[in-house]
């Protein structure tokens, strides 16, 4: 049965979004350098990867979760980062 897809809007007011907050222990170097949009980001990437089985091919073994979370992980920085370069523009 397939899952369902969550769609998630942005809040008009990032300021009192639960999902600014660091959920995920982001080292506070990095969470002070990124905005609003970044984090909330961040959270909204990391989370939705989740379940493995959305992202990967549905003939592929699943990961190890410890592997899974380092992929997680580094595509929700890369899109945090990629939100604030776009704010540089």
């Amino acid at each position: 049965m397939p899952k369902k897809v969550e769609i998630v809007e942005m809040p008009e007011t990032l300021a009192f979004s639960k999902r600014t907050e660091n959920l995920h222990k982001v080292p506070s170097r990095a969470w002070r350098k990124w905005n609003n949009q970044a984090r909330f980001i961040f959270n909204t990437v990391y989370g939705q990867m989740a379940d493995q089985r959305v992202m990967g091919h549905p003939k592929a073994f699943p990961m190890v979760d410890d592997h899974w979370k380092t992929i997680r992980w580094n595509s929700a920085w890369l899109a945090a980062d990629a939100a604030m370069e776009t704010v540089k523009k």
